[in-house]
């Protein structure tokens, strides 16, 4: 038995700790990413120490997410990040005819992702309906993309992320058909976030509604999780 000491996104100088033991790990070169057999939430994916997902409620934030974006007849969905495959395989269960495209810009994490969570993502990288792009979001130009849904399951929000995530929403709204949506994880609902929130109504995202959503996942904190919804209006 070990202890695994996680950090939370802000919170750099606070550390919770997991008992379990290690699976298997590895460094990426992007990244130190490692399955634990936790005692308190099963199976656990860490990256640089901060929990990404775990058995205990990983289908629920992944229904979630999916759910807040993507309708049964989407022909194509676009994903920023999901390295983990679970939300490109609940966008193919929800969505059973659509072409996904993952953005993702760490490979080895994909890789690690596909040979240890299969049981998880049910081996989604084999899909031939799955197109992979290795690349940065920010840096991505999304001139050849087009989707009836966009979902972004990137990292929690803090203000030095700030400038990264509004990029991506923005990339996200113009590249979103008439009629579609975009769902966002931006992290726990804290002052700071709402603030962020309040600053999103003055950035131009093509015309698109917002609304937000609240969940509760027990791996992720005592908080409450903040999903966004972008709407983009159908055509008249």
């Amino acid at each position: 038995m070990q202890t695994f000491y996680t950090t939370e996104p802000g919170r750099s100088g606070e550390s919770v700790p997991i008992h379990g033991t290690l699976i298997a790990k590895e460094y990426t070169g992007k990244a130190n990413i490692a399955l634990v057999n936790s005692l308190k939430f099963g199976q656990v994916l860490l990256m640089n120490n901060e929990i990404q997902s775990s058995e205990a409620d990983q289908q629920f934030y992944h229904a979630k997410l999916v759910s807040l974006a993507v309708r049964n007849d989407a022909k194509d969905v676009f994903i920023f990040g999901g390295g983990e495959g679970c939300t490109a395989q609940t966008a193919f269960e929800t969505a059973p005819n659509a072409q996904i495209v993952q953005c993702d810009y760490d490979l080895g994490a994909m890789i690690f992702c596909d040979i240890y969570l299969k049981h998880w993502n049910k081996g989604v990288y084999n899909n031939p309906r799955l197109k992979v792009v290795v690349a940065d979001a920010e840096a991505l130009d999304m001139i050849d993309y087009t989707a009836d849904a966009f979902i972004i399951d990137l990292f929690d929000y803090t203000p030095e992320t700030e400038a990264f995530i509004v990029k991506v929403l923005q990339k996200s709204a113009s590249a979103l058909r008439p009629g579609g949506r975009c769902a966002a994880y931006l992290g726990d609902d804290t002052a700071t976030l709402r603030d962020f929130i309040c600053r999103l109504r003055s950035a131009d995202f093509s015309g698109c509604r917002f609304s937000y959503s609240l969940a509760y996942f027990p791996s992720f904190g005592s908080l409450n999780s903040v999903f966004l919804v972008m709407e983009k209006p159908g055509c008249n």
